[in-house]
């Protein structure tokens, strides 16, 4: 049974030319009874999915088509 579940959530910060990413499109499911350390670089997001995840602030909600995301890479 999961505890905590989070699904591409995505966090996105000013506009346009202006926009930072926070998260994209990331999903996490934690178990009851389980212990999880969130760690990455400066500015990779943790506190942004700790903050949402405790429900003090809102992820970004965009519309994307359905079917697979394609890169230019």
């Amino acid at each position: 049974m999961s505890m905590l579940e989070l699904r591409r959530v995505s966090k996105v910060y000013g506009q346009e030319t202006a926009e930072v990413h926070a998260l994209a499109d990331v999903s996490l499911v934690v178990d009851a009874g389980s212990m999880v350390a969130v760690m990455g670089p400066n500015g990779s997001g943790k506190s942004t999915l700790l903050t949402i995840a405790g429900s003090l602030e809102e992820p970004t909600i965009r519309r994307r088509p359905a079917g697979p995301i394609k890169s230019d890479t």
